[in-house]
């Protein structure tokens, strides 16, 4: 996945695309199809990511959070990411300059999403209770399965996505600190448990690094 060239690679996710919406497999059509489906959009929404583009997917999700279990609100944050990476995407800001007002519901609609996400998922997504250096810019954070630590820094992407390209008269420092801290927090020490190195965080360095150095700087320039 991360040695696919551009268009070769995107061509082989658009095959994939096309013979899965041939045979119905989305996101909830149950079993070992499902999970393929899933494991594509990750694919996907890397490539997309990367290549300022949308993804290809069109699913929504029906369920109710009522209806799912943990694997299930664990999946359903990559979808979230997923539209904030099309919200992201070159095509979206294009359409978003001549439809100023649609483009900044769009991202409050996503960002109620994502909190209605967060106020949604179980204990199990906690962080464990454990110790750790306290001399670290960000505190370590332990959650297992590692499953859910990655998605709890899929939902601070796609918050850090959001927050950047929405058009915003008075910035967009002040509401990145939670989703900073939870993107760039983690340990790689215990098996299972997720990490900084083991996760998604590292698919968006250049604009993580951008925002912490902005939030540096602006932090200095208060004292």
């Amino acid at each position: 996945m991360l040695d696919g060239a551009g268009k070769g690679w995107e061509r082989h996710l658009k095959g994939v695309f096309w013979i899965q919406r041939s045979r119905e497999i989305n996101g909830e059509s149950g079993g070992f199809e499902q999970a393929i489906w899933w494991a594509w959009l990750r694919q996907d929404m890397w490539a997309a990511f990367r290549e300022h583009r949308r993804c290809f997917s069109f699913f929504k999700p029906t369920k109710s959070y009522q209806m799912m279990d943990v694997w299930d609100m664990a999946s359903k944050v990559v979808y979230i990411l997923a539209q904030s990476v099309n919200y992201a995407s070159e095509e979206e800001k294009q359409l978003g300059e001549s439809d100023l007002t649609n483009r900044i519901l769009r991202a409050n609609t996503l960002l109620n999403m994502l909190d209605e996400w967060r106020s949604s998922i179980s204990v199990h997504f906690e962080p464990l209770p454990v110790e750790g250096p306290s001399n670290r810019a960000f505190r370590p954070l332990w959650i297992h399965p590692s499953a859910f630590g990655t998605s709890l820094q899929m939902y601070s992407m796609a918050r850090v996505l959001l927050l950047i390209h929405q058009p915003a008269a008075g910035g967009y420092l002040e509401y990145l600190g939670e989703s900073i801290h939870i993107f760039t927090s983690g340990s790689s020490d215990k098996k299972d448990c997720f990490s900084f190195e083991h996760s998604w965080c590292w698919c968006a360095p250049h604009q993580v690094y951008h925002v912490l150095a902005l939030h540096e700087t602006s932090t200095d320039s208060s004292l």
